[in-house]
């Protein structure tokens, strides 16, 4: 990826005079900021990544996305009106709009999502349909199941694209995705193109 495809993927034109260098990484980590890489600043319930800014520049981070007007600390800065919906974006471009390549399946609900997402995965198994699944306890992706570390909402933006990514790599044609009322307020899946739901 390169920040003219950052550019682009956000419907902007990369400004006059700014390079079109290679992006390493997309990250929301200052302390996992390398050479390169694309910081997205986000408002969380205890911290604001705003205030990391300056780390992920001394960091060498290529651009930085935020809310806020740009800090003025050199290099490129987007200012977004809203980070959660970049990243969610910019995930699913790093990794290649992997869900455009899966029939989405979305679970959403007050009570009941893993279950109804356990069972759909099993009657989608058991008519011979390669199917992955991502809830707010594992990401199951062919004979791989991996604990997802959250058990109380969807997993990021980063990282539900980046399960997706695997799904389509592993063969998969379908994925059942649990979708918690926080992942839709936060974006996680926002660029999840769901089928059904």
């Amino acid at each position: 990826m390169r920040l003219s495809d950052i550019y682009s993927t956000l419907a902007r034109t990369i400004p006059g005079g700014q390079a079109d260098v290679t992006i390493t990484s997309l990250t929301v980590d200052s302390r996992q900021v390398q050479p390169g890489a694309c910081f997205i600043a986000v408002r969380g319930g205890t911290q604001d990544g705003h205030r990391f800014i300056p780390e992920a520049r001394a960091g060498g981070a290529a651009v930085i996305l935020g809310e806020d007007p740009d800090p003025r600390l050199g290099g490129a800065y987007i200012q977004v009106e809203d980070s959660r919906l970049a990243l969610a974006k910019l995930a699913a471009a790093w990794h290649g709009h992997p869900a455009r390549s899966l029939v989405m399946i979305g679970v959403t609900g007050t009570d009941g999502k893993s279950t109804t997402c356990n069972l759909l995965y099993q009657i989608l198994l058991k008519a011979g349909i390669a199917t992955g699944m991502i809830t707010t306890v594992n990401a199951i992706i062919g004979d791989e199941v991996q604990d997802t570390g959250l058990h109380v909402t969807t997993p990021d933006a980063l990282e539900v694209q980046g399960y997706l990514r695997r799904m389509v790599a592993a063969g998969m044609s379908h994925c059942i995705l649990e979708t918690t009322s926080h992942g839709l307020a936060q974006h996680r899946v926002s660029a999840c193109d769901f089928d059904l739901a």
